[in-house]
């Protein structure tokens, strides 16, 4: 259990061109395997028609001949009448050669499907679940929400320290955030002691101004 983790770590930390050189070497696996099964199993039909075709016309065929050199029969051999095929039906040759296009074709259409295949299967496993994980923390530091984390693997492959760069950056502007938001704290407690301070004072001189506007209003 433990080597098949340590494996897959390993797998995981591959940088993404040898990602790459390696999906597309199992495509190609895959893609001559099933040219080779496909091939192999046409041709064994196409023997199965040709044989029973063999055992329903083989008579009229071949013709047995003799074999005459100087007058003197020397031998008994096989003459042929026309082509097996001039002597079956159609759909059977239609299926025939049916067979023989089904093999042709199977080496272009194989051979898409597998790097079609091979690239869902490397967007699917190394850059669906990053270039999620980057556009949702965009989202969210755009809209200067800043408590969550991004989880990457340490040495992993270009996509995992491109999300722990964004970690860094997304960390950094946290800190810069609360930096930011202790010196307005600061401030408004500053202001707010400032302004408690100056309020006796203040208030005395205000009680001083309306005693002389009420008794000595002649003085001001």
């Amino acid at each position: 259990m433990g080597k098949v983790k340590a494996r897959k770590r390993r797998l995981r930390r591959l940088s993404l061109k040898w990602s790459f050189f390696l999906y597309a070497a199992v495509g190609v696996v895959i893609a001559l395997t099933a040219i080779m099964a496909l091939t192999a199993l046409c041709s064994e039909l196409q023997s199965q028609l040709y044989d029973k075709w063999m055992d329903e016309y083989g008579e009229t065929y071949r013709i047995p001949a003799q074999l005459v050199v100087d007058g003197e029969v020397i031998g008994e051999q096989f003459t042929y009448s026309s082509s097996v095929f001039d002597l079956v039906p159609e759909e059977e040759r239609a299926r025939y050669r049916l067979y023989g296009q089904i093999t042709l074709a199977s080496y272009p259409l194989v051979s898409i499907l597998s790097i079609l295949l091979a690239g869902v299967l490397f967007y699917r496993r190394k850059l669906k679940r990053p270039l999620m994980q980057i556009e949702q923390a965009a989202e969210r530091i755009a809209r200067s929400d800043l408590d969550f984390s991004i989880v990457a693997m340490e040495k992993g492959n270009e996509m995992d320290r491109a999300l722990m760069s964004m970690e860094k950056m997304r960390e950094a502007l946290s800190r810069s955030s609360r930096d930011m938001w202790r010196m307005l704290e600061e401030r408004r407690q500053m202001q707010a002691a400032f302004s408690h301070d100056l309020r006796t004072p203040l208030t005395i001189l205000r009680g001083y101004c309306d005693f002389l506007k009420k008794y000595f209003p002649d003085r001001l």
